[in-house]
């Protein structure tokens, strides 16, 4: 038992590159290398929008300068529009969802234990959800100082709501974003509640996930030339591009009639979704394509396992950085990109941490009680 705390073992598992192989025809594997790449710059990403909101929400900026005018800088429009690194982790939900659901009832004789399925799932988020309400609520009042600091203290929410967090509840109850504890949201695939509280607004890239992952489980599928892939990645690429910056024209001053922005408000998300279907559908069947070599690259495997961990612990990290601030601090690129590096790099690390002291024993910790066998042994 003790093994299952053991730090230079569990760094191990943590540092390991070595996955199951893409999921070709002929396979039946439990992993998609490409994920790995797509989670961790879709974490990225969240960070980056997250620093923005930070800063700008903050009230620390100088404000001598015109602000209003970089959204007309076509580079700074992901920033804008970093809530769509959300709807890509719900395509990823769905589809893993629906392929290793499909292959368990097939191992099963299509019978599923829907409660066991659903509690083992509770027990895998609730250990790093905890620690983290324990240090926004314990730990959270006594990191800071300064003007802006204390001007932040009052957070109600925390005290009073911290229980709907930890029964995964929180986009439900309380009703009101501004009641949540600080607003942040701690689902692991449930990423959401910074810009839409209920889940059900992010069905489309879920759904589009969960039918690519069906398919991907059925049989004698032909091998689509080398052609097709080339044309479906570029046609996806380009609809992730539109999805991005459709609304970049009306920061340039031209105008959208009422039906477009409701066209885009009903669609963007299904495009998104079925534009990364298609990304993954081609690196899954053209593995020595240039994106699936780029997103199954091994670094992207061990810091993957991280990105819960790095979702949890980063707004409190931009919290505790930002309102600490004494002075205004200019607004330019050089200080959205140097507090964005910190506060991703310091993420990655304490995520790091927290996954090699609570979530890799916890885990091996079910693993032994259920199998009676340190999973280290293995």
């Amino acid at each position: 038992m003790l093994s299952c705390f053991s730090l230079f073992a569990n760094a191990r598992l943590l540092s390991q590159a070595q996955t199951a192989n893409s999921v070709s025809q002929n396979d039946d594997v439990t992993d998609i290398q490409c994920l790995h790449g797509m989670r961790v710059i879709s974490m990225a990403w969240i960070i980056l929008g997250h620093t923005f909101l930070g800063l700008f929400s903050s009230g620390i900026l100088d404000t001598t300068i015109n602000i209003t005018a970089y959204p007309a800088n076509v580079l700074w429009q992901p920033i804008g529009n970093a809530y769509f690194a959300v709807e890509t982790f719900f395509f990823m939900s769905g589809l893993l969802v629906a392929y290793h659901g499909s292959k368990y009832l097939e191992r099963n004789e299509g019978k599923i234990n829907v409660i066991s399925f659903t509690l083992q799932r509770y027990l895998r988020l609730l250990p790093l959800m905890s620690f983290m309400m324990l240090l926004w609520i314990g730990l959270k009042p006594y990191l800071g100082s300064g003007p802006v600091w204390y001007t932040q203290q009052e957070d109600p929410g925390c005290d009073q709501y911290w229980w709907s967090n930890l029964l995964f509840i929180q986009n439900f109850y309380p009703v009101n974003l501004e009641d949540a504890c600080n607003g942040w949201t701690c689902g692991a695939d449930l990423y959401e509640n910074f810009i839409w509280s209920k889940p059900y607004n992010r069905l489309p890239p879920y759904i589009t996930g969960f039918i690519l992952g069906w398919y991907l489980t059925k049989p004698n599928q032909s091998q689509p030339t080398k052609i097709t892939h080339w044309l479906i990645s570029i046609l996806a690429c380009l609809a992730l591009a539109v999805v991005v910056l459709a609304f970049f024209p009306l920061r340039m001053g031209f105008t959208y009639s009422h039906v477009f922005h409701a066209t885009y408000g009903s669609l963007a998300r299904c495009i998104w979704g079925v534009a990364l279907s298609g990304i993954t559908w081609s690196c899954i069947y053209n593995n020595n394509g240039f994106i699936n070599k780029f997103l199954s690259c091994k670094a992207f495997i061990p810091l993957s396992r991280l990105t819960y961990g790095v979702y949890l612990f980063h707004p409190l990290l931009i919290f505790v950085i930002v309102f600490n601030h004494q002075s205004p601090i200019p607004f330019n690129d050089v200080t959205i990109m140097l507090h964005f590096i910190t506060f991703l790099v310091l993420s990655f690390v304490a995520a790091a941490i927290l996954n090699l002291l609570i979530e890799i024993p916890i885990q091996n910790l079910k693993k032994f009680l259920r199998s009676g066998a340190s999973p280290l042994s293995e």
